[in-house]
């Protein structure tokens, strides 16, 4: 209703500041002078009232493209928390990529120590056996293959230099026969004393060793038997494992080497090797367990460990991918 009133008034008032000079004007010529005068007066009313009306129309315009400063203020604060939360979100990103980042680069440098460490690893173990080969077989290059399956230099390595540096140790006992057997039996040969037994379930691999330790000749250091897996009870739990009873009764064991029977044959298939050898070694006697890098032969060793009738030391010693322990004196 106030809109429609003022935009009444505008028109009027424009009407009476066009028009009424014009009767102002035609009075002054029919000699109305008085009267000319009183209608000027009230042009100039019409114009003032419009030039009021013009400038209340441009008030309410500027007002109205103006913002509340109290609401712009509220703006502009809004804007700058949106901003500082925003920078702190980029800080807290740029904190955790630089986290994310430094656990990379420590992971990279575990990584390229590792590899360096393997590689001196291996480089020292080719030394290592090419010192040894020259100790046992002098110029001799056709020898069977150590690593993946077969025993690592590590431990080769280690039962050997026992073997020559231990005159004691006379009586070896392997189970599951290989590339060992060769290389103890070098050992004995180079000392001149000494006997390996050695056991395998399955002739052919059992033949293979034969013939290995035939072609080196030494055949009268080592017996390989060939002995099938037989039931046998530990704890009331029944496990198949070799028949010894080949082994001479009155042999005290000094190194014992166990890497058999293979982990197929059936769960902890190495572990009755302890009890059931356990009365012939000798204080201070070598055990050798082959494969200690999986979970279920580190098993075994630990079950031997916490029985105190197989009288092992508490120690291990790490050789490659097999542990030592000691039978206690």
């Amino acid at each position: 209703m106030r809109v429609l009133v003022s935009l009444w008034a505008g028109r009027a008032a424009l009407a009476g500041a066009v028009g009424l000079p014009l009767v102002a004007a035609i009075l002054v010529v029919l000699g109305h002078s008085s009267a000319a005068a009183a209608v000027a007066y009230l042009s100039l009313s019409c114009l003032g009232a419009l030039v009021f009306l013009k400038s209340r129309w441009l008030a309410r315009e500027i007002r109205r493209g103006v913002p509340n400063p109290g609401s712009t203020l509220r703006t502009v604060r809004q804007q700058l928390r949106a901003l500082e939360l925003g920078q702190s979100d980029a800080r807290e990103a740029l904190a955790s990529q630089a986290v994310l980042a430094d656990r990379n680069v420590r992971a990279l440098q575990l990584r390229f120590d590792a590899q360096r460490a393997s590689l001196e690893r291996l480089a020292q173990e080719a030394d290592e056996y090419r010192t040894m080969r020259e100790l046992l077989v002098p110029g001799a290059f056709d020898l069977p293959p150590s690593g993946g399956w077969a025993l690592t230099t590590p431990t080769i390595v280690h039962m050997v230099h026992h073997v020559l540096e231990d005159p004691s140790v006379q009586t070896v006992v392997e189970l599951g026969s290989g590339v060992s057997t060769l290389w103890l039996a070098l050992a004995m040969r180079k000392r001149g004393t000494g006997h390996i037994h050695s056991f395998d379930h399955e002739e052919k691999y059992a033949a293979i060793t034969r013939a290995n330790v035939a072609r080196f000749g030494v055949e009268e250091y080592v017996t390989v038997h060939t002995s099938p897996l037989v039931p046998c009870v530990i704890e009331g739990r029944e496990y198949l494992w070799y028949d010894v009873s080949s082994l001479p009764a009155y042999l005290t064991v000094d190194l014992l080497f166990v890497d058999g029977p293979p982990e197929d044959t059936g769960t902890d298939a190495r572990f009755p090797a302890l009890p059931q050898l356990a009365p012939r070694l000798a204080p201070g006697a070598w055990v050798v367990l082959d494969d200690t890098i999986r979970a279920g032969e580190r098993a075994i060793l630990a079950r031997w460990q916490t029985d105190p009738s197989l009288r092992l030391g508490a120690g291990q010693q790490p050789l490659g991918k097999s542990t030592l322990v000691i039978v206690e004196e």
